[in-house]
């Protein structure tokens, strides 16, 4: 079993100001290569936050234009 501990941003500066320019370079890199592995299909919210039904058929937000799904 793993423990997990939620460092403070100071914590974290401490931490990080130790590291190298090298092993920050490194440890970034890492970072971005998780981040492109995380799912794509994560819908980000809309600029509404919700849908406002129109009298046309198009079925895009009057709020926002984005489609009805995206809401």
């Amino acid at each position: 079993m793993v423990q997990e501990i939620e460092m403070t941003k100071e914590e974290q500066m401490t931490m990080y100001m130790k590291c190298s320019k090298k092993e920050l370079c490194k440890m970034l890199i890492e970072a971005n290569k998780h981040l492109k592995n995380l799912p794509i299909h994560v819908v980000m919210p809309s600029a509404c936050n919700f849908y406002i039904s129109g009298m046309d058929t198009s079925g895009k937000c009057n709020n926002c234009g984005k489609p009805e799904h995206l809401h």
